[in-house]
């Protein structure tokens, strides 16, 4: 893998970084589910994985500058160190399923997975040494849930319980260099815990008619901390009371599909509803995302006999609802909190600086589509 990145620091000025990434991955899992009758099935699995990454790094200021920027050349860096590093990991399933009758199902399950360790080739900190590896992140999951259907099979539900126990997580954090400007790095920052619940269905009220629902709803814990979340110098008990970025601890949807059958072809209508309780955006927590309510709507005409086709008219965000897709705080080094524009009906910070700066998605659109299928 070949990189390059590029930090704008203070007033303009841009320095430069690269490096040169090798992965090597060796892999082997495999899956069972034992019929023990026509009620009960345990399920086994097993994933072994071996993994290298070696990196050539090239340090801020060694990649050329203004004459190759922005142009990928990484043969113009001068590469200043080098590192290797290697993971081994065992993970798997264990689980069993009970087919309470033919419309209940309940199951159970224990899984581990990884995410893998590695290098962030865009460490820019002027240091002479490679961006030093991150390990492995480890996940267990405990699961419970049920599967049914009511009325018929005209209603169908599904429940999960679950408790996620995460350890060495990784995250991208800013740490300040030598002159107090922020670095990108990545690390192994913390253990945690998540609890949660997820209920999802759809009921056929009528033969042309569907209504989807479901909810969901998370609750993040710190157990152990390792690094300064909350950025106020310290790795100590306050970190943990910060909240998990960009894990919303209430979500809702619900959506009515209403169908058609025409002499030529088939008229699909469908309107649906989705919210999202607020999230912050980075694990300092300093800017806080509000909450947001989306409805989309669309009316689709499908014809043709063998070929198929489709007409529609959307419309997206009808509510012209804000949504941030990209959110982070200025540092306070040039001024006070923005006074001009008072309170951010998108998100709110609770830094001193310029506010926070934003790309923001797409508000309100409507639209026509067609397609064939070949």
């Amino acid at each position: 893998m070949k990189s390059r990145g590029a930090s704008s620091y203070p007033f303009g000025f841009i320095v430069e970084s690269g490096a040169r990434q090798d992965t090597t991955a060796i892999a082997f899992f495999a899956e069972n589910e034992y019929h023990v009758n026509d009620d009960w099935s345990l399920i086994f699995g097993l994933r072994y994985s071996d993994e290298e990454k070696e990196i050539d790094f090239s340090e801020t200021g060694n990649c050329g500058g203004y004459a190759t920027f922005p142009i990928s050349n990484i043969s113009s860096c001068v590469f200043t160190a080098s590192d290797s590093e290697s993971w081994q990991t065992l993970g798997g399933k264990v689980g069993v399923r009970y087919m309470m009758n033919e419309d209940v199902q309940l199951y159970g399950h224990f899984t581990r997975g990884f995410r893998s360790g590695g290098f962030n080739a865009r460490d820019l900190l002027a240091d002479g040494m490679s961006p030093p590896p991150y390990d492995e992140e480890e996940m267990d999951v405990f699961e419970v849930g049920m599967k049914a259907d009511w009325l018929d099979g005209r209603v169908r539900t599904n429940l999960a319980f679950f408790y996620n126990q995460g350890e060495d997580l990784i995250r991208d954090v800013t740490v300040p260099d030598i002159n107090n400007i922020g670095i990108q790095t990545t690390a192994n920052t913390a253990d945690a815990d998540i609890l949660g619940v997820e209920f999802e269905g759809h009921w056929l009220i009528q033969d042309n008619l569907l209504w989807e629902f479901g909810f969901g709803y998370l609750d993040f814990d710190y157990k152990e901390v390792r690094f300064d979340i909350n950025g106020d110098g310290v790795a100590n008990d306050l970190d943990k009371e910060q909240k998990f970025p960009r894990l919303a601890d209430w979500t809702v949807h619900t959506a009515l599909n209403y169908d058609v059958q025409m002499e030529n072809g088939d008229l699909a209508m469908r309107l649906s509803y989705d919210w999202r309780d607020h999230i912050f955006w980075a694990d300092n927590n300093l800017v806080e995302l509000l909450d947001i309510n989306m409805v989309n709507a669309r009316v689709a005409y499908r014809f043709g006999s063998g070929r198929q086709y489709e007409i529609a008219a959307y419309g997206k965000n009808l509510l012209d609802e804000y949504k941030t897709v990209l959110n982070s705080a200025i540092p306070g080094i040039f001024a006070p909190q923005d006074p001009f524009f008072g309170p951010s009906s998108i998100a709110s910070t609770t830094l001193n600086g310029l506010g926070t700066y934003a790309v923001i998605g797409r508000g309100r659109q409507f639209g026509i589509e067609f397609s064939a299928s070949l």
